[in-house]
């Protein structure tokens, strides 16, 4: 049972600075409430692998991501979710009117089982739920000027 979740969201910062952000494990959990990291480690592709826990109402999923596309000329990255819900994830970012287009779109598996039948509307709200959050405090972050080294400039010109 495939299905896909797509989110946008405008940020007023450059396209360089959401990519930055989104391309930093340490940075990006911040933005997802419901998924610890473990164990991040660098790709020759520029991109990330880790481990990850998935806290979705009560139940606990885990696995493995791995960047398999990490683009930072077209500001695309591509992830690769296996474990207890497999998933691929893209996040891109593109220039908006002075600041930046942020998309992410997930296409994940819901197992073919009883609980995954009877779990499935649950899950499809969460998974809703956790996109557009996730996304939002993307965007939250990036304008804040909490990412380390400023997403904008703020000096008075």
């Amino acid at each position: 049972m495939q299905d896909s979740i797509t989110e946008r969201v405008t940020i007023d910062a450059d396209p360089e600075a959401v990519f930055a952000f989104i391309n930093t494990p340490g940075e990006c959990v911040r933005a997802s409430p419901s998924q610890v990291f473990h164990d991040i480690e660098d790709l020759d592709n520029g991109g990330h692998e880790y481990d990850y826990e998935f806290r979705m109402v009560g139940v606990s999923l885990s696995g493995h991501c791995e960047s398999v596309v990490c683009d930072t000329e077209s500001h695309e990255l591509v992830y690769d979710y296996t474990g207890d819900i497999d998933a691929e994830m893209r996040l891109s970012v593109s220039p908006a009117d002075g600041g930046s287009e942020f998309r992410c779109e997930t296409t994940y598996t819901v197992p073919d089982s009883v609980f995954g039948r009877v779990a499935k509307p649950v899950i499809e709200r969460f998974n809703s739920r956790e996109m557009t959050t996730f996304t939002e405090n993307v965007r939250d972050i990036v304008e804040s000027d909490t990412v380390e080294g400023s997403a904008r400039d703020t000096t008075a010109t």
